[in-house]
């Protein structure tokens, strides 16, 4: 990991977000301070802010000017404590006999890869996230706790408001879906650190994001249904292979249908930059490519990568056992609800997805050969992607 941050510090170029919001955002919490960035009118970011707040404290307190090396510095200390609270989430879940290969699978993923060791901000999300989920799985009668590293990751990124719907259908199924004093107060304790941390930013800003950022619309969109369905059914074709032996050739017909329909009437456009009703990133660019080969490749190539994504959701409801599981199940199908309503999808915001999806299948694979073959794969790709990143795609 050491390696990985020092090349994004020995390349001193900006992408288009460093440059023109996440950086300019830090160095007005430094230079016209906090609240007066938050709250002013020259808020450059649609996330909330407390990625910014965080990189900004250790800056003050060493009167140090926020620059591109010290950004990307804090957020690889960030990165490390995501990916460890991933080892230790897998630890309390799994086989402890290969945890570092699975660990690693996690890290060399494309776009984990990029905000990890770069100034943007979707791994200040993910941290909190992942740690609501471990002090919920250690302590599972502290709802407070896992209200505020909820809240937290409301602050750094709005999206994370669907995730108190799993914890809530949790907590109903663990009282039997029945009314109680001890429910209510769990309840309580689970929503009134989001309510105090981002109720006062909302009313500030007047809506979810600040009104400079206000075309980001809460709109269901069809086409984001099969961009979540690709992007599921790329990342996790090797554990589908692996799981190939326990599928019925019946149910993979009758997914075909829906799969069919879904790349037929609701395919995104793919685009360079995001953009309603559009999607951009690598699988979509790989599938795209196809046509250059066989020009009726894609849509061969389309249906089944759709058909996997949702033959992966399928097993995953089939599989599932420990209530642990099963929160790890609402978390996803929340996701995938509240990405449907994002007005701007890229397979890059799909990031806390993949991750509870590899935190349900990766205690279930007990093959270390497998594990390695994948992780080499991912490696390749991650590095690739990442050097593309750093050294072509950067442009300031």
């Amino acid at each position: 990991m050491f390696v990985l941050s020092a090349i994004a510090l020995l390349q001193p170029k900006l992408e288009i977000d460093e440059y023109y919001n996440h950086l300019p955002n830090l160095v007005s919490c430094y230079e016209k301070g906090v609240i007066e960035t938050i709250f002013g009118d020259n808020y450059l970011s649609a996330n909330t802010p407390l990625p910014y707040i965080l990189t900004y404290v250790p800056h003050y307190i060493i009167n140090l000017k926020p620059n591109i090396y010290s950004a990307r510095i804090f957020n690889a200390i960030i990165a490390y404590l995501t990916i460890f609270i991933f080892y230790l989430l897998l630890k309390r879940n799994g086989d402890s006999n290969f945890l570092l290969e699975k660990t690693l699978l996690f890290l060399f993923y494309p776009y984990f890869l990029k905000p990890a060791f770069t100034y943007y901000m979707a791994v200040y999300g993910v941290l909190f996230f992942l740690a609501a989920l471990f002090y919920f799985d250690k302590y599972r009668s502290n709802w407070l706790l896992v209200g505020i590293m909820l809240g937290s990751a409301v602050m750094s990124q709005q999206f994370y408001l669907i995730a108190f719907l799993p914890f809530g259908l949790y907590l109903l199924n663990e009282e039997k879906y029945e009314y109680s004093i001890a429910a209510l107060k769990k309840a309580i304790l689970l929503i009134i650190p989001v309510i105090i941390l981002f109720l006062p930013l909302a009313i500030g800003w007047g809506g979810l994001t600040h009104k400079n950022f206000r075309f980001h619309e809460i709109r269901f969109q069809t086409t984001h249904i099969t961009s979540i369905l690709v992007t599921i059914g790329m990342v996790f074709i090797p554990y589908l292979i692996i799981r190939a032996k326990t599928f019925k050739i019946k149910t993979v017909i009758i997914l075909l249908i829906p799969a069919i329909l879904l790349v037929l009437f609701a395919y995104p456009v793919i685009i360079l930059r995001g953009g309603e009703g559009a999607i951009t990133g690598m699988s979509f660019r790989a599938i795209d490519f196809t046509g250059k080969i066989i020009p009726i490749l894609p849509f061969l190539v389309k249906t089944t990568i759709v058909s996997l994504g949702l033959l992966l959701l399928v097993d995953l409801y089939t599989i599932m056992k420990s209530d642990y599981e099963k929160l790890l199940f609402y978390i996803i199908c929340s996701f995938i609800i509240g990405f449907t309503f994002n007005t701007i999808l890229a397979e890059r915001h799909l990031l806390p997805l993949i991750a509870t999806i590899l935190l349900f299948i990766l205690p279930k694979i007990q093959n270390r050969v497998f594990i390695r073959l994948w992780l080499g794969f991912q490696i390749v790709i991650g590095l690739v992607y990442y050097y593309y990143y750093l050294y072509i795609k950067a442009i300031y």
